[in-house]
């Protein structure tokens, strides 16, 4: 075979091939269709639940498959040039999903928010805050969280194109630090405390734009513990007769 008959034959292989069918996502789904998807990923989200690329995939294998039975389903270049199109970025915005504790999770469900509420409003009344004028002046809420000091997180980077994986340094001095806070439900706070994983106390610590009402305490792990506890439920009577 000579090298222009070779030619002639790929040349028509690839004009053969770009005359085969092309589904592309307004090819492949029709105008209802894609309402169809963006309705059931909004439903998804305002439900607190999540619409993956398979999910989404599914939805769109079903509504083909209605009009194309032995279709099985999209490809995943597919769908990723369908979650990247003009349309679909206009109404779907894609993220990072973050895990949450299912306690967290429920505590911002409305009807759990609304039967706590209930409960809470049911103890106020016992006490006699819920009648009080000055109620406000004798409802508190303590918050206690934790953070970690020197844990960096990744984010995005650009590498040589055959490097799969890419890792940073990261600090070795990590420190468990736990904050406690205090407010009342008259708007004023009570000065917070800090508790630091050390064994002693560090001068660095401090400076100037403390205002010297704060508790720094310290715990080999950085949480709280019962004599820190004590620390604070001393500190708290004392802060809050110093109010105006």
């Amino acid at each position: 075979m000579g090298i222009g008959e070779r030619y002639h034959r790929n040349l028509q292989r690839i004009l053969l091939h770009d005359q085969g069918p092309r589904h592309g996502p307004k090819t492949l789904l029709q105008a209802d269709d894609f309402e169809v998807i963006y309705r059931y990923v909004e439903s998804q989200a305002s439900e607190g639940f999540e619409a993956d690329l398979d999910m989404i995939g599914q939805r769109v294998r079903i509504l083909v498959k209605l009009r194309q039975p032995n279709f099985d389903g999209p490809s995943e270049s597919w769908l990723q040039k369908f979650t990247h199109t003009k349309e679909f970025t206009t109404r779907i915005r894609g993220i990072t999903s973050k895990p949450i504790d299912h306690k967290r999770k429920t505590a911002q469900d409305v009807v759990e928010l609304r039967k706590w509420m209930r409960g809470y409003k049911r103890v106020l009344q016992f006490t006699g805050i819920w009648n009080d004028p000055n109620g406000a002046t004798r409802v508190f809420n303590f918050d206690e969280g934790g953070i970690r000091v020197g844990v960096m997180r990744g984010k995005k980077v650009y590498v040589l194109a055959g490097m799969k994986e890419f890792y940073e340094f990261s600090p070795e001095d990590r420190r468990q630090v736990t904050i406690i806070e205090g407010i009342c439900a008259d708007g004023t706070r009570i000065p917070g405390m800090c508790i630091v994983a050390a064994l002693l106390f560090q001068e660095y610590w401090f400076n100037s734009q403390q205002t010297g009402d704060e508790l720094i305490g310290i715990s080999d792990s950085g949480y709280t513990n019962e004599t820190l506890g004590l620390y604070w439920l001393k500190h708290f009577p004392l802060h809050r007769q110093r109010r105006p």
